[in-house]
């Protein structure tokens, strides 16, 4: 499987010093994609920006890519308020985000209280606040710990152009999952609408439930949510929602963006 070697190359454009073993950097990135397997929340995105950072410090210089949207840095634009359009736009893409997943979430989980979310720190992802989206450059994310009567439970979503269809092209890992872990994992096609992953982790009284839709465009809609905020330590016995509810909210067409 080459998936992370495809990544690099692709974030790279040219060959690595010599002296730099590219063998080694794969495998240690492979590793890090193989952590989702396990169920511990990081994003496919948070990998690619590591491999674009790696590219960075492996040829020296911009990781600016010609392909890429924009000028590169340092290079002056006539006409400088475009840069604050789009900044406005996104913000503005945040929000809307931000009351369609507070409807739905509420709804689907009434009486329960969401506050925010401990993980984004391990996860190196923006916090906004509970169920608020951040914008992480190509895609926002949203996230919260969520507290009712049977427990504490972690849910995050993330939409946009996460990375998910560049590197996990076929849905699904086919490496088996480390350790004492149970994972199941299923692609389904939705013909010319993309295809949808459905991915339940288990580790003893742990769970983990994920629904992502990959729409054409690698316009991704992910959500997921864990009996805890502590990976690998339940606080409590039973998910919130169940998977066919996952994958309404990573199907429903309002959480869906382009920006």
């Amino acid at each position: 499987m080459n998936d992370v070697h495809d990544l690099l190359d692709a974030q790279m454009g040219t060959p690595p010093p010599a002296g730099i073993d590219l063998g080694a950097i794969v495998q240690r990135e492979r590793r890090r994609l193989r952590v989702r397997q396990a169920g511990v929340g990081v994003s496919f995105a948070a990998v690619a920006g590591a491999a674009a950072l790696l590219a960075t410090t492996l040829v020296g210089g911009s990781s600016h890519r010609p392909d890429a949207a924009g000028p590169p840095p340092g290079t002056t634009v006539s006409g400088g308020s475009s840069s604050a359009v789009t900044a406005n736009a996104r913000e503005d893409e945040a929000s809307r985000l931000s009351t369609v997943l507070q409807g739905l979430l509420h709804d689907a989980m009434p009486g329960a209280q969401f506050s925010r979310n401990p993980m984004s720190t391990a996860l190196d992802e923006p916090n906004a606040g509970p169920l608020l989206f951040a914008d992480a450059g190509t895609y926002f994310v949203a996230m919260a710990e969520v507290t009712d009567s049977a427990g504490v439970s972690n849910v995050i979503v993330r939409v946009g152009e996460t990375n998910d269809a560049l590197v996990q092209n076929s849905g699904c890992i086919p490496d088996p999952p480390p350790g004492d872990i149970e994972l199941t994992c299923h692609k389904t096609s939705l013909g010319a609408d993309g295809f949808q992953v459905n991915m339940t982790t288990k580790r003893g009284a742990f769970l983990r439930d994920l629904a992502e839709v990959v729409r054409p465009g690698d316009n991704v809609v992910d959500v997921e949510i864990a009996n805890s905020v502590h990976y690998y330590k339940a606080e409590r016995p039973t998910l919130n929602l169940t998977m066919a509810q996952l994958t309404a909210l990573a199907k429903n067409p309002q959480l869906a963006t382009k920006d």
